[in-house]
């Protein structure tokens, strides 16, 4: 993430995901983070926080999904997590034990 736009190289620009433009997310301390891919889909945290002890935007997204290929959202959450956890989260993918 970079100026909270998810960029997708591959020697050029493929696409970006701006998540202030695309998404009513407030990002307060977080410059950064990790994306997560699985399957076709990139797995972003949006860093939506907190001001001055309050939360600017209660309800925006926390998690967003994105279409590998093309950048276009697919899915994102709810924004109702305890605030207190939800803007520091980076995804993560845990499989399944079988047997």
């Amino acid at each position: 993430m970079n100026r909270c736009e998810v960029i997708c190289l591959d020697a050029d620009i493929v696409w970006r995901f701006n998540l202030l433009r695309d998404l009513p997310v407030f990002p307060h301390d977080a410059t950064n983070g990790s994306i997560l891919v699985a399957g076709n889909c990139a797995y972003v945290g949006t860093g939506n926080g907190v001001y001055d002890g309050k939360m600017v935007l209660p309800n925006a997204a926390s998690l967003v999904a994105l279409d590998n290929w093309t950048g276009r959202l697919l899915a994102r959450d709810d924004g109702r997590q305890q605030y207190a956890l939800r803007h520091l989260a980076e995804p993560s993918l845990r499989r399944p034990r079988s047997g």
